[in-house]
This record gives structure tokens, C-alpha cells and sequence, in this order.
């Protein structure tokens, strides 16, 4: 096999809650990550050297699939070309640049024979998302993001995933949580599920435009959580059908989607 092309999907934080800070600064995290069905396309070949490329335009060493593509090619030896398309929003909490990370490193396994266990500990140095991405599905995802738990549990959610401006930076806004007292917001979906994100007031304490698009979703469903660091919020519905609807409103948006979750978080779309 010379190259492998996917379809990494993006994720949603139902629960976001951070425990604690280590020595080294780094967030101890207590979330529920589940994959939605917003994807971004990555192929990956056998090169001579890296390259990586976003809807055509190359890469330098700042993108997180540049940094796992040289990452690998220094523990294991092997250069790839990476050739991305680009779906999921920027800037969103949607995990874009963990979801391309974990697509280089799902590829390189299949193309060289390298077990994705044996990745785990080298995907953490890119992005806490990437492990989870690796897997995707509903996990409690815990630590600094290297213990991904799958949750079995049956969640069957009609939700529309909405970003109408670009918020502050994950930097600025985890700043922003360690500065004052934690504030939880509970979203009760059932009396098994109650989600919550704490980092939903310091996002928009840092970026105060991004609320317009908690105050849009609550004109059509009184549950509405933010994703990540932000600046996407995500709306819960009765049915697929009225999240469709509410789509259709927020046309002026930067992004909005309806959308389901998905039990994995990457599927292979061919082998060549």
C-alpha cells in the first residue's frame, strides 16, 4: 500500500471539567468527547520527505499535521505527504487540527505496519485531543487526555452545531478559567446525562461575540452548550428535522450544521 485516504471526524465536549493543574501547567481534564459527523479529508502517501498540504497550499511546521508527520518521521524514519481538505471549521472547539494530527498518525500506522498503541504517548505531544481522535466514538477522556475510556451507553442526539464569529485562543481562555472561580452551567438532557463545560464563561469573558450564537440556538431549543475553548455552541433538538430548521436561519453563520454522532472517529475511505 502506497497511500490511504480518510475521513477524520470532528468532536464535541458534552461534558468539559478540569480537576486541577499540574506542576508543568498542563490541565488536568474530566471530559465526554463524542464524534459528530463534520469531517475533514486527509490522505496520506509514502514520500521521500514531509510535506503537507491544506486545500492545496503547503504547510509549514506550525500545523499539527506537519508536527506529527516530522514527529513520526523522527521516531520511525518514514516521511509522508499529507494532503488535507478542509471541512471542519477553525477555531471552533471542534478538534480540526487534533482530527488532522490524528489522520496522519491513523495513516502512518496502516502504511507502515506501526500499532496505534505504540503511538499513544508521541500523539499526546501534539494536542490532548489526538489520542481520543485516534479512537473517537463517546469516551470519557481524562488527564491531560492520554486515558480515553469508551462509554457504551446508546445517546442518540439531533444537534446543530452553529459558530458565528472566531473566539479567543485555547491559550487565552484556559488563562482566563485559572484566574477566577469555576462557574457550571448544567445542561439536563436526562437524568443520565447532564452536560457542562466550564470553560464556556472564560470563552466568552475573552471573546464576548461569541454568545450571539448561544442566544440564536436558544430562540429554538433551551439547550445549548458550548464546545471546547469555543467559539462553537452546540443546540440539542426533539428531532433531526426541527435542527434542520433552525439551520436554515442562521444562514448569515460562519458555520451551521445539523448534525448526529458517529461511533468512530475516523473511517478509511480507500487503500491504494
Amino acid at each position: 500500500m502506497e497511500s490511504i485516504s480518510l475521513k477524520v471526524n470532528g468532536k464535541i465536549n458534552l461534558i468539559l471539567d478540569i480537576r486541577g493543574v499540574f506542576d508543568d501547567g498542563y490541565h488536568s481534564l474530566d471530559m465526554l468527547e463524542a464524534s459528530v459527523d463534520i469531517y475533514d479529508i486527509v490522505k496520506v502517501s509514502k514520500s521521500d520527505c514531509v510535506e503537507v498540504f491544506m486545500d492545496n497550499q503547503i504547510q509549514d511546521e506550525t500545523n499539527t499535521a506537519t508536527k506529527a508527520a516530522q514527529l513520526l518521521k523522527q521516531a520511525y524514519g518514514y516521511s509522508v505527504k499529507v494532503e488535507i481538505e478542509k471541512h471542519i471549521p477553525m477555531n471552533a472547539g471542534l478538534g480540526g487540527s487534533s482530527a488532522d494530527a490524528a489522520g496522519v498518525f491513523f495513516a502512518y500506522g496502516k502504511l507502515y505496519g506501526i500499532k496505534l498503541e505504540d503511538m499513544t504517548k508521541l500523539a499526546l505531544q501534539i494536542g490532548s485531543d489526538v489520542p481520543y481522535m485516534l479512537k473517537g466514538g463517546l469516551a470519557k477522556v481524562k488527564c491531560r487526555g492520554e486515558i480515553v475510556i469508551p462509554d457504551h451507553r446508546e445517546i442518540n442526539l439531533n444537534l446543530v452545531v452553529a459558530q458565528k464569529e472566531y473566539g479567543a485562543s485555547t491559550k487565552d481562555v484556559y488563562k482566563e478559567f485559572d484566574n477566577h472561580e469555576k462557574q457550571i452551567e448544567h445542561i439536563c438532557v436526562s437524568e443520565e446525562l447532564v452536560l457542562y463545560n466550564v470553560l464556556s464563561h472564560p470563552a466568552q469573558v475573552c471573546a464576548p461575540g461569541i454568545v450571539k450564537a448561544k442566544q440564536d440556538l436558544l430562540k429554538f431549543t433551551d439547550k445549548v452548550l458550548m464546545t471546547g475553548s469555543g467559539s462553537a455552541f452546540i443546540g440539542i433538538f426533539e428531532s433531526f428535522e426541527k435542527a434542520q430548521e433552525c439551520v436554515k436561519k442562521l444562514s448569515d453563520y460562519k458555520f451551521a450544521k445539523a448534525v448526529k454522532l458517529l461511533p468512530s472517529g475516523i473511517e478509511i475511505i480507500s487503500e491504494e
